[in-house]
């Protein structure tokens, strides 16, 4: 699935995209937090978790030049609790970008 957003685009990540998004996604802790903490890691781990699967259960959002704007993804723990976690680049907040991936999440 894409979605045309004024020189956005929307798509389903591939496994070729984790270290452009794993960049994308300490550059939002760095923002927040001053520092890039865990979430590699965990990004890493939720990707090789069985009940997760790429293609259904995340979404990025990238310029007409291919840089990583967002990061949004779903999974679940025990076919009971359902998570989310959503990042947009510091520079591309305020946009709405949030907002069209967490309609997407759900």
């Amino acid at each position: 699935m894409s979605v045309l957003l004024s020189n956005l685009v929307a798509r389903t990540p591939t496994i070729e995209d984790f270290y452009s998004i794993a960049e994308l996604v300490a550059a939002c802790d760095i923002a927040e937090h001053g520092i890039a903490d865990s979430s590699t890691r965990d990004l890493a781990s939720r990707w090789r978790n069985y009940s997760f699967h790429l293609e259904s259960d995340a979404w990025v959002i990238t310029t007409g030049r291919k840089q990583f704007v967002a990061f949004a993804c779903v999974w679940h723990r025990d076919h009971e609790e359902f998570y989310t976690f959503i990042c947009v680049h510091p520079q591309y907040r305020k946009r709405g970008i949030g907002t069209l991936l967490l309609r997407m999440v759900e």
